[in-house]
């Protein structure tokens, strides 16, 4: 069977390659959206065009180019399955041809995967005709993608380690994440930003914001090994997302797999957990009621370690079981190519 995974790949993301190689290991061969639409042996013998972000646009070119690439698709009787990772776009620049991408791709997919139960409750107030369209598929653990766990490191008489990882984009409330840390003492708690930076204006913006010890920077990109140190060399993660636009979050599976919880408002993701008493999990309103919540998981978090100082250890543990137990890759890969071949 031929298909075509969009995007096959991606610098920032493991999500791709990992689902392609799951695909190529059981016999599929697998093409990115364009080699398909630039070789016309290709194009037709495809079936199944499988999409993921393609509604992030961000300009009115891109917009028209995906718009076409979706016409040719359509009049060519593709298959058409979408996953759908997030409310609405995070970027809004053009927030209007994203919208009108969303509309398209709701109404035209055949199968619509979602990663979170809330996914499906989100398109069914939106229409109940999108909610019929879905399957639900749990999104891949990345246990060892980004190298093998070592030894747990001791943090007992340490204050707490707070990380935030991931691209450090002003949709991820970094600034809010900031001023809520500095109402702490070093003694306390220490969080470390460790993710490429939107843009260098922001990188400098974030780091006039930061006033006191506590709060250490790493505005770069980090490789696999760098990104499994910084994990092991902290307790919890913390991802303190809009709630308007974030729905699931691959940073949270990420920490999940390599054995540590996460502090993060209640989006799909979280939401699905099964051991929610591993996870400290919160909700918010507005801005300002998102402040003092964060500051309150952040206060149970110290006051958790202060009276089990291995407390967070063993969380880390429930949860990379849960990884293996219901998001396992190789099986996920089976599901997935189940549904293609049954389209």
């Amino acid at each position: 069977m031929k298909i075509v995974f969009d995007p096959i790949e991606s610098e920032s993301n493991q999500y791709p390659q990992m689902l392609v190689s799951g695909f190529q290991k059981q016999g599929l061969e697998v093409y990115s959206l364009n080699e398909m639409l630039s070789d016309l042996n290709k194009f037709k013998s495809v079936s199944v065009v499988h999409l993921n972000w393609f509604e992030s646009v961000k300009s009115s070119f891109a917009f028209l180019k995906k718009f076409v690439k979706l016409i040719c698709l359509i009049l060519g009787g593709k298959k058409i399955v979408w996953t759908m990772h997030n409310k609405t776009p995070h970027i809004k620049k053009v927030f209007l041809l994203q919208k009108i991408l969303l509309r398209i791709l709701k109404e035209k997919a055949d199968v619509i995967i979602i990663h979170s139960t809330a996914t499906k409750e989100l398109l069914y107030k939106e229409s109940p005709r999108f909610a019929e369209k879905t399957v639900y598929i749990p999104h891949p653990n990345y246990i060892g993608v980004y190298g093998s766990a070592t030894q747990q490191k001791d943090f007992s008489n340490e204050p707490l380690q707070l990380l935030f990882l991931g691209a450090v984009k002003p949709y991820k409330n970094i600034e809010l994440l900031i001023e809520a840390v500095q109402t702490f003492s070093k003694e306390e708690v220490e969080l470390t930003i460790a993710g490429k930076c939107y843009t260098m204006e922001y990188e400098e913006f974030l780091n006039q914001k930061i006033s006191k010890n506590n709060i250490r920077t790493n505005f770069q990109f980090l490789e696999d090994g760098a990104l499994k140190e910084a994990l092991e060399d902290h307790e919890l993660v913390i991802l303190p997302y809009d709630l308007r636009s974030s729905l699931n979050s691959g940073t949270v599976i990420l920490a999940f797999s390599y054995a540590r919880s996460v502090i993060c408002p209640e989006i799909g993701t979280v939401r699905d957990v099964k051991n929610k008493k591993q996870i400290l999990g919160y909700s918010y309103g507005d801005e300002h009621e998102h402040k003092e919540q964060l500051i309150l998981a952040i206060k149970r978090a110290i006051n958790l370690k202060q009276k089990s100082p291995q407390v967070f250890e063993e969380w880390g543990v429930a949860m990379q079981q849960e990884m293996k137990d219901f998001n396992d890759p190789k099986l996920i890969s089976e599901a997935f190519l189940d549904l293609y071949a049954n389209l």
